[in-house]
């Protein structure tokens, strides 16, 4: 997530709406028609990791921007005069960086000489994923044409006259993924944002936030219907309000899924021991599918009653069967709550938040 504005963008933030082809052997075939397309294409974000069959994108983008009568930096009606709209793309990794160019193209409505709106549209923006590692991003922009001398253009805000390649709109920059290194959460689960007023099919909670889905693949759904949530959940941001508000979203729902998956299993393996009373731990563990297994390669302290950091799984499960009832579900509904809150760093992420709110409303920190 990218805050703030370039200086002199009085056009705002340009809707941008897009259009993806994925090459397959060599066919290009749209991103709607793959398998779980939602677990690849966000707004803001591409995501091909272990797509190894994909061998190249072809992107076509629109940015639109909405005429205001209030804009205050330059005249509407000469907008395609003096602008271009480009696609900066750029890969760190391969320590490239091109410059593709579109066209902008005006709506009026019938009758009227005035637009409504500008349309900056490029299409079909190739893009070989052997030329690439890391992370591809694209930033659609308007900017002054390299066609207009400097110094004759002049922002009426600032007084100061822009020179060629000055932005002066711009929309959130889109991210392709090509290998993305996951760790802890998201090495265990598969992140899929979609609307969910428009999903119910799925069973997903109409006014939810998110959902689990625990099957050979699990998966969490974000919900989309919620404003600014992928933007945020999305953001790098190290330090700010930002990176603030991510982590403390990020904090009640991985509570809630690693206390579901958590009890799930633990209740697996009581009714294996229950069934099987004379298998040994490393019999019961066998018994768990792959995702349980995986899962608790990172969380079975978290399974074991003393929570040993150093023991393995089969001595988690083996001190597990050996509690009685009322410790078991003491160990439940106190001990996993507990751990899970230490493991996360909750108390810090919500201090951090307390004290953003305090500085916010004019305080100073909380001691």
């Amino acid at each position: 997530m990218r805050s703030g504005a370039p200086r002199f963008a009085h056009y705002g933030q340009a809707d941008c709406e897009q259009r993806i082809r994925v090459k397959v052997g060599e066919d290009l075939i749209d991103i709607s028609q793959l398998e779980n397309p939602e677990s690849i294409w966000s707004k803001t974000e591409i995501d091909l990791s272990g797509r190894d069959s994909i061998s190249g994108l072809e992107i076509n983008l629109e940015s639109k921007i909405d005429v205001k009568n209030d804009c205050k930096g330059y005249d509407w009606t000469k907008f395609v005069e003096f602008f271009d709209f480009i696609v900066v793309l750029t890969n760190t990794s391969s320590r490239k960086r091109t410059c593709h160019k579109g066209q902008i193209q005006p709506t009026t409505y019938k009758g009227q000489r005035r637009p409504v709106r500008y349309d900056g549209r490029l299409e079909g923006i190739p893009i070989d994923l052997k030329d690439f590692s890391g992370e591809i991003t694209l930033e659609p922009l308007f900017v002054v044409k390299m066609t207009v001398p400097t110094g004759n253009l002049l922002d009426s805000v600032s007084m100061m006259r822009l020179v060629p390649g000055t932005v002066i709109a711009y929309s959130e920059p889109i991210r392709i993924i090509l290998n993305r290194d996951k760790r802890g959460f998201m090495s265990l689960f598969e992140f899929v944002w979609l609307p969910f007023s428009k999903n119910a099919s799925r069973g997903l909670p109409e006014n939810g936030v998110f959902s689990l889905e625990w099957t050979e693949s699990p998966k969490i759904y974000i919900n989309q219907d919620v404003d600014e949530l992928e933007n945020i959940l999305t953001s790098e941001a190290k330090v700010g309000n930002s990176a603030i508000a991510r982590d403390n979203i990020n904090l009640p729902i991985a509570h809630q899924v690693l206390t579901s998956v958590l009890d799930l299993i633990i209740k697996k393996v009581i009714q294996q021991h229950a069934d099987f009373p004379e298998d040994s731990a490393e019999e019961i563990a066998l018994s768990l599918n792959s995702q349980e297994r995986q899962f608790l390669l990172s969380w079975s302290y978290v399974l074991d009653p003393i929570h040993d950091l150093n023991a393995n799984l089969d001595m988690a499960i083996d001190r597990l069967i050996d509690l009685d009832d009322v410790a078991l579900n003491e160990f439940l509904t106190r001990d996993i709550p507990v751990v899970l809150q230490q493991a996360l760093a909750s108390q810090a992420s919500i201090e951090k938040m307390i004290n953003a709110f305090f500085k916010r409303i004019g305080g100073g920190d909380i001691e």
